[in-house]
């Protein structure tokens, strides 16, 4: 989800040239498809510190497009920073998926994210990708309680 360009940016100067290729190879597939091209080729070995680069560098890409997508999520509590970083690196930031919850994030309507995040991607259910839906719930949890903290504790919870 995060795109081509992205992905050579993020890439390049952490993992071999050969899983390089590989892994912009991936690129071309979305989900469950990418997956599957990745575990086809099971030589592509990639270490736990260039694993831990990797993943941050995804997620400062992917916030700067969400800050790009919903300039207001800046002054959104952390909990529901986090869930909408983690729903933009699911969804891409910007998506038709995420557009309403897009119009609750520029009025600041932190409860209303929680409610969105929680229903979503509710035609996951029973299906393959499940999991996700349940995370989802996990996350929109996580925002209700913590907006009902005391703002005193809210900062310490988040």
């Amino acid at each position: 989800n995060i795109g081509r360009e992205n992905a050579r940016t993020i890439l390049k100067g952490v993992v071999s040239k050969k899983d390089f290729d590989i892994l912009m190879s991936a690129t071309y597939f979305k989900g469950a498809e990418a997956e599957a091209f990745v575990n086809k080729h099971k030589k592509l070995r990639i270490g736990r510190h260039a694993s831990v680069l990797l993943c941050n560098r995804v997620k400062r890409r992917v916030w700067q497009h969400a800050i790009n997508a919903y300039p207001n999520i800046v002054n959104a509590p952390t909990s529901v920073q986090k869930a909408i970083l983690a729903q933009c690196v699911l969804s891409g930031a910007g998506s038709e998926r995420l557009r309403p919850i897009g119009v609750a994030i520029s009025t600041g309507n932190w409860m209303g994210v929680a409610d969105l995040i929680a229903t979503i991607r509710s035609d996951m259910i029973g299906g393959p990708f499940e999991r996700i839906w349940r995370d989802d719930q996990k996350m929109a949890n996580i925002i209700k309680l913590s907006l009902n903290l005391p703002k005193n504790l809210r900062k310490d919870y988040d």
